[in-house]
């Protein structure tokens, strides 16, 4: 299919590049608006990259946006002002969607305009553009605000499942129909948006690589969740287990033993851990946090350890080589952990041997790092900014086209249903379209999602 005027391709570029749907620059100067549900999710203590960031100003790349990061959204509504798209965290439910004053069924809006263009004369060319001249931005303005869910917590996972749909379950596609959670923001590669916890660059081909001899042996752990009868608390019964054969310092506030010195806990891993214990207090599927990190880090600035870690359940596919850290699933019992943990404690060569085949896999391990896209982090609000407006494009140009609303959203079946009238389009036309949908609807998961254009590191460097 053509990428030229009016294809798909086009108009993506002309909202990015020209603040424009098709060729009809938008009269207001900013073209998507977001606002939060609650101004404490952009605090110091929880994303404090909103207010930090400037999207005017940094965000140069793509249409022109604003983020109301200090007022709540329903204030926002209540003067006036027209969000495109709300900010919620953690929870969510249709009881907690903000709405504002003037707010109408989208699937009503819908049959309004293209009840308007329906008489429409000309060539298709002279009817979209007239649409697009005509009614574009102000059809744009009346469509539902979209909702963005937000969680980087392990918890996300179950949240989500319950507002996405899979295309042989038709009772999720009933849910996902009904329901008004439109983008997401996690951990798992299948959120619109893919959020690391890698907040920083790691190169172990660092000179410091593996410099400092440890002051210290055994185990170091840094444990503040203690939660009773959750899998965070299983990591201090591990630990109980391998304190039977090998010294544990935990500096955390769990069954604390030891204390961080003024460096904190990079000093303790750079200078004076020999074996970092970095279970993850949740073992859900992508769940990677700092706590890996952070011993890689160590290493790339002289730490010599070795770390002990448990993490997601598809943790090989994220390419790590085995020599990368001591994978406690690959022990049949904690035990059996605990007398190998002591062989490498208790003799030099025994560990020095394991480290070197880390220390000749750091390509490997470098790359793996790589792949979490710690650059992302820095363009957040930008990466949203795009998706909501891309989103609202898609959903646009299938409108024109005639797709409509019975619910809340389109899910796959009745996009199947409605897409059969285009067969005769072709294999290739018939791609884009199902192309469209997927930014359109079937954005909010998706398979790969951390591929796609709005995740990938190269675009946002």
């Amino acid at each position: 299919m053509s990428n030229g005027v009016g294809s798909y391709k086009w108009y993506r570029e002309q909202l990015e590049s020209h603040n424009s749907i098709g060729s009809t620059k938008f009269k207001d100067p900013i073209v998507t608006r977001i606002g939060f549900q609650d101004r404490e999710l952009t605090s110091p203590v929880m994303f404090p990259l909103f207010r930090e960031i400037s999207v005017e100003k940094t965000c140069v790349r793509q249409h022109s946006c604003q983020m109301f990061s200090l007022s709540f959204a329903r204030d926002e509504l209540a003067t006036g002002t027209q969000l495109d798209s709300i900010i919620y965290h953690y929870h969510y439910s249709e009881d907690l969607v903000v709405h504002g004053r003037d707010d109408q069924p989208e699937g009503d809006i819908v049959k309004q305009f293209q009840k308007s263009i329906a008489n429409f004369q000309g060539t298709p060319e002279q009817v979209s553009n007239r649409i697009d001249s005509e009614l574009g931005e102000t059809f744009w303005r009346r469509m539902r605000r979209l909702s963005f869910y937000i969680n980087v917590e392990s918890i996300a996972r179950k949240k989500i499942a319950d507002f996405y749909q899979t295309r042989d379950d038709e009772a999720s596609q009933q849910r996902f129909s009904s329901s008004t959670m439109d983008l997401s923001s996690c951990f798992m590669r299948n959120c619109s948006i893919f959020q690391t916890y890698l907040y920083y660059p790691i190169d172990l081909a660092s000179e410091k690589f593996g410099t400092n001899q440890p002051k210290r042996s055994g185990i170091c752990a840094f444990i503040s969740n203690c939660a009773f009868e959750s899998h965070a608390s299983q990591r201090l019964k591990i630990l109980e287990t391998l304190s039977k054969y090998i010294p544990v310092r935990q500096y955390g506030k769990c069954g604390r033993n030891a204390y961080e010195t003024k460096g904190g806990k990079m000093f303790e891993l750079e200078h004076n851990c020999k074996i970092y214990f970095a279970m993850e207090n949740s073992v859900v599927p992508d769940y990677i946090t700092e706590k890996l990190y952070e011993g890689f880090k160590a290493m790339e600035n002289g730490g010599r350890l070795l770390m002990v870690y448990k993490g997601p359940p598809n943790i090989a596919d994220f390419k790590y080589p085995k020599s990368a850290f001591i994978n406690v699933d690959d022990f049949s019992s904690i035990d059996e952990l605990g007398q190998y943990l002591k062989k490498l404690n208790e003799n030099e060569d025994e560990f020095n041997k394991r480290f070197s085949e880390l220390e000749r896999d750091r390509v490997q391990i470098n790359h793996a790092i790589k792949m979490m896209k710690p650059s992302l982090k820095n363009y957040l609000p930008c990466r949203m900014c795009q998706v909501v407006g891309q989103t609202k494009l898609a959903r646009y140009l299938l409108f024109k086209i005639g797709l409509q609303v019975p619910k809340k959203k389109v899910n796959f079946r009745e996009w199947n249903e409605f897409k059969n009238q285009f067969d005769f389009l072709g294999p290739e036309r018939m791609a884009v379209l199902d192309s469209m949908y997927r930014i359109a609807y079937a954005n909010l998961y998706y398979p790969n999602n951390d591929e796609s254009e709005f995740n990938d590191d190269n675009t946002w460097k």
